[in-house]
């Protein structure tokens, strides 16, 4: 069912194994989503039980939960079972209705810690014995499951709020905004954990917050609330056991700030007192990189080798304006500005959502730390829009690597995209122009209907006026290029053409290639905005050659220009640092030259390596 409903999934669809729960904003969006799940379904054969659907309701019987607009609560039907479930006789029963109980532990604070003495009686080598404590317990879990709260359901447009706590027998969290409960967490101690110090308890309760509710708080900055005061200097701790240490580089995911909490202060008001704060600080993160000067000296990957750069440069490090560089790239310390950096490499304004290598590329021309690439395939691994947008299966057969071209633009290939949904501007095909020396590509929207008179002008328009006439165009044999016209123009102009064998795609492998990237990349990026897909091609032509090719190993745009066009991550206003090391007139052509043969010696490796 998820494999059926995968383009549905997160956008107006929630599956759980073959229950559909379909949502919407309106009426007349509802409409129209339901008619999306249904062709879906009946397309790969598949039937729903109408008597036991509901449709068009304002809130719906969901896997044991009510869910409405904006709130969550239990269903009264379960809870029933729960308040007129008879006193247990035995260690079985004991764990019946632990078990039903633990399925609304959610609604319930401290669940684990009320359930504590019931616990106790289903270990083993335990003789069942009822006592007044394990009566206690179980009255006040029926008591609390009766009076459960109604959960708010999450808004990410608002800081989320974090209050733990620890007790000699467990832990403790509720997640919270605007005052409102989200959810509550809790977990009994055991083993070693039952002999923690108050200070670990209270931040073992974090750190257990945190893992639990981790898809919710990654992303944006949040607060946390603690009675206990010592967790407010938690990052400005000097010596750190092993488990401590642990635990903090956890907690560095996250972009929190930790507030003492007194007893019952208000915490709505509280919360909304910081929040503006909350946002310019985040600003000064990602713009300014002021706070990472006095990181360095905290963390171990970056203490020893600051502190020597104090006195001279260190294998590769050094210091400039307060600031720790390794080889000309700025060294950024544990933190969430890490994941905010690669997040904007992945899928920024003018990225296209690229694989693990070409992300990683892209921050590694500005900025460095231990790991970079296993912290950048986590995010990638994790990227929803590339787990649904990106295929994993294989081109049939080998590409057959052309002749190694001299310079740009002198060689080239085209090919058509056909097929795509029709646009507003009436567009329903892609015209694709690749350089076979640097890789750079052009994407042309056009009409399936344009004959070769048009294709000519929008290659004159697109691509002649920036580069000049090519000596070669290695074309398929589609009617537009086997046209007379197509033919008498080239020759004219002394332009050969080569033509690919009938129905052998491979001849032409690099275009094919091209293609297929340029397909997931307007998955990824449209998402579902089928109909305006040609607006996007500015962004989508940009992000593709802005990326280092794995053939060239270098981006197309250097390999044209001798030099990378600026992106977002370019405009941050880091310490001034020379980031293009090309120079004006003669020497600028000396650099572009060794680039060029730099090139040629990559294709060549490259063509060698696919042959064997």
């Amino acid at each position: 069912m998820n494999h059926v409903l995968r383009e549905c999934i997160g956008k107006i669809v929630v599956v759980y194994f073959d229950d559909i729960l379909i949502y919407s904003r309106s009426q007349d969006d509802h409409i129209g989503h339901l008619r999306e799940v249904l062709m879906l379904l009946r397309q790969n054969h598949l039937f729903a039980n109408v008597e036991k659907c509901t449709f068009c309701v304002d809130h719906v019987v969901f896997l044991g939960f009510i869910v409405s607009k904006e709130k969550v609560r239990v269903d009264p039907e379960k809870i029933k079972v729960i308040q007129e479930w008879p006193k247990p006789k035995n260690v079985s029963e004991v764990r019946s209705f632990h078990g039903l109980a633990s399925f609304y532990r959610r609604f319930v604070p401290n669940f684990s810690s009320i359930a504590s003495p019931l616990n106790e009686l289903v270990k083993k080598d335990v003789s069942f014995e009822w006592t007044s404590k394990h009566d206690h317990a179980f009255q006040l879990l029926k008591e609390q499951l009766t009076n459960a709260p109604i959960l708010a359901l999450p808004n990410f447009e608002k800081t989320f709020e974090l209050e733990c706590d620890a007790s000699r027998v467990g832990i403790g969290a509720v997640l919270l905004q605007g005052g409102h409960p989200i959810a509550y967490f809790s977990e009994k101690l055991k083993g070693a954990t039952l002999n923690y110090p108050t200070y670990d308890k209270e931040l073992y309760a974090l750190v257990r917050a945190l893992q639990t509710w981790e898809h919710y708080l990654v992303s944006k900055e949040f607060v946390i609330h603690n009675d206990h005061e010592s967790l407010k200097y938690l990052r400005g701790q000097g010596k750190l056991n092993k488990t401590h240490a642990k635990w903090l580089e956890f907690l560095e995911q996250f972009p929190y700030i930790i507030k003492f909490k007194k007893g019952k202060s208000n915490v709505v008001a509280d919360a909304l007192s910081r929040r503006h704060a909350l946002l310019m600080s985040l600003g000064t993160q990602i713009l300014g990189f002021d706070n990472i000067r006095e990181l360095y000296e905290k963390y171990l990957e970056f203490g020893v080798n600051y502190q020597k750069c104090q006195q001279k440069a260190f294998e590769g490090f050094y210091m400039a304006e307060g600031y720790l560089y390794k080889e000309g790239r700025l060294c950024i310390p544990q933190g969430s500005i890490r994941k905010l950096l690669i997040k904007e490499s992945h899928e920024g304004g003018l990225m296209g959502h690229f694989g693990v290598d070409k992300t990683l590329s892209l921050l590694k021309e500005k900025f460095y730390w231990p790991h970079m690439r296993k912290d950048v395939q986590k995010h990638c691994f994790r990227c929803l829009a590339c787990l649904q947008a990106k295929s994993k299966v294989m081109p049939h057969g080998t590409y057959t690597p052309l002749p190694v071209a001299s310079s740009p633009w002198v060689d080239i290939s085209m090919d058509f995209v056909l097929g795509l949904p029709r646009t507003q501007r009436g567009m329903d095909s892609i015209f694709v122009v690749v350089d076979r020396f640097s890789k750079m590509a052009h994407f042309i929207p056009c009409y399936k209907v344009d004959d070769a008179r048009n294709i000519a002008k929008l290659f004159f328009r697109d691509v002649v006026k920036l580069h000049g006439l090519p000596k070669s165009i290695v074309l398929d044999r589609d009617t537009k290029f086997l046209s007379h016209f197509w033919r008498i123009l080239w020759s004219r102009l002394g332009t050969k053409l080569l033509f690919s064998t009938t129905c052998h795609p491979q001849t032409d492998g690099q275009t094919e290639v091209v293609n297929r990237s340029l397909s997931t990349m307007l998955r990824v990026v449209l998402k579902a905005n089928h109909k305006s897909w040609d607006e996007y091609f500015p962004h989508i032509e940009f992000a593709y050659n802005r990326v280092v090719h794995k053939t060239t190993n270098i981006s197309p745009f250097e390999a044209v220009y001798g030099f990378n066009p600026l992106t977002p991550l370019d405009l941050i206003p880091l310490p001034n640092v020379e980031h293009f090391i090309h120079k004006e007139g003669a020497s600028r052509a000396k650099f572009v030259k060794k680039i060029h043969e730099r090139i040629k010696t990559h294709i060549q490796l490259q063509n060698e390596k696919y042959a064997k």
